[in-house]
């Protein structure tokens, strides 16, 4: 539970505005006007859930925060499918060297197929949050 307006789920919080989103900027889990318990909250983020194929990946993507607009980042991702995991969940930084680190996921990514007989998805915030 918790008060109106809110969802609740463990010591955490997240407010929301009748039926907007937590986040104006991005295109975010829509939240009710009323409690949610955490099941319900978790089932709406997984059918919101986006990846990145390997396929789709390029230097483009993390050589600097420019470059693609939001909307063409965001068509780069698709909806995970039915019992779909995403592989990795990535996190870097604009300072690191663009270069170095495209020549380490691409190294990543051919050992990852080479084991698993497909190419990885990622979770990038760049091209899954609209």
């Amino acid at each position: 539970g918790g008060a109106s307006g809110s969802v609740t789920a463990g010591n955490s919080q997240a407010s929301s505005v009748g039926q907007h989103s937590v986040s104006r900027r991005y295109r975010s889990v829509p939240l009710p006007s009323k409690s949610i318990g955490a099941d319900e909250l978790l089932a709406r983020a997984q059918e919101h859930l986006r990846c990145i194929d390997w396929e789709k990946f390029s230097f483009d993507l993390i050589k600097d925060s420019t470059g693609l607009t939001a909307a063409n980042a965001f068509e780069l991702s698709r909806p995970l499918r039915e019992g779909e995991q995403i592989d990795y969940f990535m996190s870097h930084s604009w300072h690191d060297d663009a270069v170095v680190k495209w020549n380490a996921l691409r190294k990543f990514a051919d050992t990852f197929s080479l084991r698993n007989g497909r190419k990885p998805t990622f979770w990038l915030d760049k091209v899954c949050i609209d």
